[in-house]
């Protein structure tokens, strides 16, 4: 009983804390609350749905839309043809201009490309599909109304490349034309600068000489590219990737380049008057992460109808008034020698911080006061003669000019956009009244069912006031007892109806799919639930009392802890609000028969445990008239941790055989008995009923005593041959590890043979010696190789344990040899091996060996660096400084040592591997693990120090065919970081293929690291190797 009165006090806390969580669910079903307001189009530009790895396609659809001569020429030659690219790409336009919704879905283009939702494209190359397509759709000649220029003149653009000869000065000539200009970085950062390399002439001569037709023979000749005409769009492609031939990878540049505000381009075309090509910046297409093969594209762009820049990145619309093009990682790049880097942000969205889906935020108000934001000013600082601004960036991929016709500053006034064409404004107007109408539904149904909930709510008020029953009248006050789980399950259910109703309606996308294709593909209805569903009354629940109920029927005394009692009124209250308990049970219906039981077995429990007390404390109190009793001391160690507690006393048959032999004697194994007084002996005997335990006065059993000395004297040739091979190898036998010498010779011992080698030694009586140096196992039975790699597999003293000659020879005099002997021997340290070893490694059974695991462990380990130190960086080593997680170089292998090879344990008798060094990765003997990318070195001109700290590692199980993105989504839930900003490597080189498997990369029982971006953790980190 005093237990149920602890359980009523225990559990009103907790029946209150509930109530405020069902109070504060109710406040915060506001039908606004986590759904976005309609979008004003006259104040921010839409967002756009990622479907996975659809950013490429968004950014490059943003970039377009906020250009009105594109975007006018687009509604002057679509149709409503459903299956028509054009068409889709009008529509997209329309809505995005016109619709209300703030994130739009382009799945109606997705689907008419045939584009992958979750695989990315490189933005340039489907820029250039798209480009084709839609031109080929408009025609060369169409020209847009109101006087805008046609299609074709806006993106295209006409040069030559022009060849002269040095000997007849003959020249010929072939013109082209262009989308884009691919602008080369390297070596250089102003665009200008980039361009004149671009236009730059080129001398042919050697090998590389030209044909002239004139002179009919090979001439030494210059080669230049001539720009005839510029589009109304200009588009500068930045060559941020480059194709490492050593890697036979794809590499990302990270240099920075610097471009104008406004650039001249009249001094570079041919024949152009000065001032006559001047060109606003309008966009940039910024590509964020640290591969070819993966990364995410975000938009900075000018909206001429908002006259400000925003940045565009998928859902999210960002106001960025002040235009910036430095990301986190720009900023770290530009000041990796000031000590505030590593609070830079840039422009980026805060990790961990949660904005509402379309929202707008001023981008001055994120980088207020930080120092990447002054850093970018006093880049904006410099000048060009022309007076621009220019600008900075390290992830800048496509910079977009726009041509102007009255040069200066960009207009600070909205421009009128083009008109939407009326068929596709109409489709709009239909469907923003049905999205405005649903959202309207939505909020009259959840009002209703506010005003539903907060009623039951005041009546669970009512019951929590009056439900605890008060201790000084708790004998006298009419009560219900009610399981304690079925209770808050109740309260709980209660506290989810409105929850779980409200954000039925608030998680209804958007913007989903609409399946006719004759609707707007861009913008989707958000069709409102059916009120009724919210508006049903909760049914009735019953409150289960069966798992107190005895055998009698009546209310377990012992079980009643498992309750909470309520008062009658509160209980009836319950029931109006359709909670009942069943069956239901009072304070009469306590069960006496179940009391009484209890309460004999509590006595005689606490009666049990006194009388063991007793016995441990007599243990020692010998009678001299009275010889004592031997115990088996495992039951004694029982009976003393029962003594403690009111628990059963432990049974003596598995203890038996420790005073008791076969013959039925006292045992002569004396160790694992103990002696006890006559008069503890006694006690226990009252306990345990027919207790037979041997006298202190009987003699040890005589048959077992000639047995065992029969036996020793049998095995006493195993003793004097194991104190004979213990004092010749006591190196071995106490486990002392060696340090190898150059020009000597060891030899490899199977690390299982020297464990039962030991285990003789020390019980030669019960073990018996191994039979052979079982060496075959070692080696492949097809080609007689090594199966191990001595340099880089982990095989520690779990596989093999190097021995010296003269152990050796000791150990192959006493015992035979099953197979050959492995001879191992110091490398030359020019070569770039550690060990020399005969027979040597069968590179092809060691991999057959190394992948055949149906299932592995791992260890994937999350490291950061601290960078300290100064210096300024040089060209060559910022594109490093710009990867603030760029690991430091392998570390060099340690000291070779006998039994202490560098890597972690090995696992099911397979090895794991160990840090190869550079020069066995690329010998034609082992070839390298696939899909793998080389980290880049540290610049030598930079003095840093780097100091490894571990942030969390995790074990993780794999299997041959999973992939390497199969293992960042499973690891993604224990470092918080997606897979798109994971960064694993082994042995120092990146996994940079998410499709490569575990078997193609050789991976069994290897360290792992992990590379968390900065972005998403929220905080600047680095990795380094486990």
């Amino acid at each position: 009983m005093h237990a149920a009165r602890r359980q009523d006090r225990a559990l009103w806390p907790r029946g209150f804390q509930t109530f405020a969580l069902f109070v504060r669910n109710l406040s915060d079903i506001n039908p606004r609350a986590d759904r976005p307001a309609p979008r004003d189009p006259a104040a921010r530009p839409p967002g756009l749905r990622n479907f996975g790895a659809t950013c490429y396609l968004n950014s490059l659809l943003q970039i377009w839309f906020h250009n009105h001569d594109l975007r006018a020429a687009v509604f002057a030659a679509a149709d409503d043809d459903p299956h028509s690219i054009l068409a889709a790409l009008a529509r997209c336009f329309a809505h995005m201009q016109l619709a209300v919704l703030p994130v739009l879905v382009p799945d109606a283009l997705i689907e008419l490309m045939h584009l992958e939702r979750t695989v990315q494209q490189d933005a340039l190359e489907f820029s250039k599909l798209l480009t084709s397509l839609v031109e080929s759709a408009i025609g060369p000649q169409t020209p847009a109304p109101g006087g805008r220029p046609a299609f074709s003149s806006l993106i295209q653009g006409s040069h030559e490349y022009a060849t002269q000869c040095k000997g007849c000065l003959a020249e010929s000539s072939q013109r082209g034309v262009f989308l884009e200009l691919e602008m080369d970085i390297m070596g250089r950062s102003l665009l200008t600068d980039c361009i004149q390399a671009f236009l730059a002439e080129e001398t042919l001569d050697g090998a590389n000489q030209y044909w002239c037709s004139a002179c009919s023979a090979k001439q030494d000749a210059a080669r230049r590219i001539r720009l005839l005409t510029l589009p109304s769009v200009l588009n500068f492609q930045i060559t941020r990737f480059r194709f490492d031939p050593r890697l036979m990878l794809k590499k990302k540049v990270n240099s920075p380049v610097r471009f104008p505000k406004q650039i001249d381009m009249s001094p570079f075309v041919q024949g152009a008057a000065p001032g006559s090509l001047v060109y606003d910046l309008r966009a940039v297409l910024l590509h964020k992460g640290f591969s070819a093969n993966s990364g995410h594209y975000v938009a900075r762009v000018f909206s001429p109808e908002h006259a400000s820049w925003f940045e565009l990145d998928d859902e999210t619309v960002v106001n960025m008034g002040t235009p910036s093009f430095q990301l986190a990682a720009d900023s770290d790049a530009l000041d990796a020698s000031a000590a505030s880097a590593s609070d830079s942000t840039g422009g980026e969205k805060p990790s961990g911080a949660k904005r509402k889906r379309g929202s707008t935020q001023p981008l001055s108000k994120r980088q207020a006061g930080t120092p990447g934001r002054e850093r970018e000013q006093d880049a904006d600082g410099d000048q060009l003669s022309s007076g621009s601004h220019l600008f900075s960036s390290n992830s800048a991929y496509l910079i977009v000019y726009v041509k102007t016709d009255s040069p200066g500053a960009p207009p600070h006034t909205p421009a009128v956009p083009p008109a939407v064409p009326d068929w596709l404004a109409d489709e709009v107007a239909t469907a923003n009244k049905a999205f405005l109408e649903s959202i309207q539904r939505e909020s009259d149904r959840i009002e209703a069912a506010r005003k539903i909930f907060q009623e039951r709510a005041e009546a669970w008020q009512r019951v929590f006031d009056c439900w605890s029953v008060s201790d000084d009248k708790s004998a006298k006050t009419p009560s219900v007892y009610i399981v304690a789980s079925e209770l808050t399950a109740a309260v709980r259910c209660e506290v989810s109806a409105p929850d779980a109703k409200a954000k039925a309606g608030k998680n209804e996308p958007m913007a989903p799919t609409t399946p006719d294709p004759n609707q707007a593909p861009t913008l989707a209805q958000s069709p409102s639930a059916d009120a009724q569903s919210v508006l049903r009354p909760i049914p009735p629940r019953v409150m289960s009392n069966s798992e107190v109920v005895c055998e009698h029927g009546g209310l377990h005394p012992a079980k009643i802890w498992m309750t909470k009692r309520i008062t009658e009124p509160a209980y009836e209250m319950m029931c109006k609000l359709g909670y009942t308990a069943s069956p239901e049970l009072r304070t009469r219906d306590i069960c006496r028969k179940c009391f009484e039981s209890a309460s004999s077995e509590g006595e005689a429990a606490h009666q049990r445990a006194q009388d063991l007390k007793f016995v441990i404390s007599n243990l020692a109190s010998h009678d001299p008239s009275r010889p004592g009793y031997f115990i088996p001391k495992a039951w004694l160690n029982a009976l003393r941790k029962k003594s403690a507690a009111e628990s059963p006393i432990p049974d003596i048959a598995p203890f038996v055989g420790d005073v008791w032999c076969p013959h039925g004697s006292l045992s002569i194994h004396a160790t694992n008995r103990t002696l006890i007084s006559a008069k503890a002996f006694d006690r226990l005997a009252e306990l345990v009923p027919g207790l037979s335990l041997p006298r202190e006065t009987d003699r040890e059993c005589a048959p077992c005593i000639s047995e065992y000395m029969d036996k020793v004297e049998s095995l006493q040739p195993a003793r004097d041959r194991a104190e004979q091979e213990q004092s010749l190898l006591k190196r071995l036998a106490d486990k002392r590890t060696i340090r190898l010498v150059s020009g000597r010779t060891y030899f490899a011992v199977p690390s299982s043979y020297l464990t039962e080698w030991r285990r003789f030694l020390k019980t030669p009586l019960d073990k018996a010696p191994p039979r052979d140096i079982d060496t075959q196992k070692l080696v492949c039975s097809e080609h007689s190789g090594l199966l191990y790699d001595l340099d880089t597999d982990n095989i520690k003293e779990s596989v093999v344990t190097f021995v010296t000659h003269d152990e050796w020879q000791a150990l192959s005099a006493a015992y035979s040899l099953n197979g050959p002997a492995v001879e191992v021997r110091l490398a030359d340290p020019a070569s770039g091996q550690r060990y020399e070893c005969g027979p040597r490694t069968c590179w092809e059974c060691r991999l057959a060996r190394v992948l055949d695991y149906d299932k592995a462990e791992i260890q994937i380990v999350k490291r950061r660096v601290q960078k300290s130190g100064g210096g300024a960086p040089d060209d060559a080593s910022r594109d490093e400084a710009a990867d603030s997680t760029t690991p430091s170089a392998a570390p060099r292998p340690s000291p070779p040592r006998t039994e202490d090879m560098d890597a972690g344990e090995a696992h099911d008798g397979q090895p794991g591997i160990a840090d190869e060094p550079k020069a066995r990765r690329s010998s034609p003997a082992q070839p390298a693990p696939l899909s793998e990318r080389a980290l880049p070195d540290a610049a030598p001109a930079v003095r840093t120090s780097k100091r490894r700290l571990t942030e969390r590692s995790v074990f993780a199980s794999v299997t041959p065919d999973m992939s390497v993105m199969d293992l960042k989504v499973k690891i993604m839930p224990f470092f918080h970081v997606p897979p798109l900003y994971q960064r694993l490597f082994l042995h120092g080189i990146e996994l940079s293929s998410d499709i490569a498997t575990m078997r193609e990369i050789q991976t069994f029982k290897a360290s792992w690291d992990l590379m968390g971006s900065a972005r998403s953790l929220g905080r600047a980190v680095a990795t380094g190797n486990s």
